[in-house]
């Protein structure tokens, strides 16, 4: 099981490491970032999340993968929220219309069809 260590470097901004490997830096939702950073890199599975210096476990995300398709939006009508994650990407001139990595993920079925396919976002993060 990966477990995932967040380090506090300022105001809601936390470095994500896993064996000692970062893969977060400065980010408000490091988590679902370490997600996205682990899944392209082929992980999957379940993983625990500890702050850096703790032995408790604050929190178990239940599958990497589905967790990477998510992020947290938040309005000044509405709280935080889950939302499907939308990758930004400015393409140049000369550029194909779709990121490459879209393309990928779509050859390798890690799209899904439609949002009836994907995973409930409350089904994503369990807390401890």
């Amino acid at each position: 099981m990966i477990e995932l260590i967040l380090h506090a470097v300022g105001r809601s901004r936390y470095n994500a490491t896993v064996n000692d490997n970062i893969t977060a830096k400065a980010d408000t939702t490091p988590i679902l970032t370490s997600c996205r950073f682990l899944s392209s890199q082929g992980e999957s599975g379940p993983m625990i999340v500890r702050y850096a210096g703790s032995k408790m476990i604050a929190m178990r995300i239940p599958d990497i993968q589905a967790a990477a398709l998510v992020a947290v939006t938040e309005t000044d009508r509405a709280g935080p929220r889950f939302v499907k994650h939308r990758p930004f990407y400015h393409p140049s001139a000369d550029a194909p219309e779709e990121h490459p990595s879209s393309l990928l993920r779509a050859q390798r079925g890690q799209i899904p069809a439609s949002n009836q396919d994907s995973p409930s976002c409350d089904a994503l993060v369990t807390q401890a």
